[in-house]
């Protein structure tokens, strides 16, 4: 889940979208470190990539809230029990 408050959205979502394709790509093959390690490069670029075009920035932007405006409709009518899934780590 992206949090819309956050001081860098931007970057978080590029990181998370990053594992979504690392996923596909690399399932098995690589220990969750090295992926770790390779979508923190990927999303550094990707970031001054987006980051150096005014345009591109402004897409990406709107594009990120269109969605998360969209995500927190969908919940709307979902108790925040229902929204929050936790596993339990003991």
């Amino acid at each position: 889940m992206v949090d819309g408050n956050t001081s860098d959205t931007l970057r978080h979502v590029l990181h998370e979208l990053l594992h979504v394709v690392f996923s596909e790509l690399v399932l098995g093959k690589l220990d969750d470190t090295l992926e770790e390690v390779l979508i923190v490069a990927f999303d550094h670029y990707l970031h001054d990539y987006v980051q150096a075009s005014k345009p591109r920035r402004l897409k990406w932007e709107a594009l990120i809230a269109q969605k998360l405006k969209e995500s927190e409709s969908l919940l709307d009518d979902v108790p925040l029990e229902e929204q929050v899934v936790r596993k339990d780590r003991g």
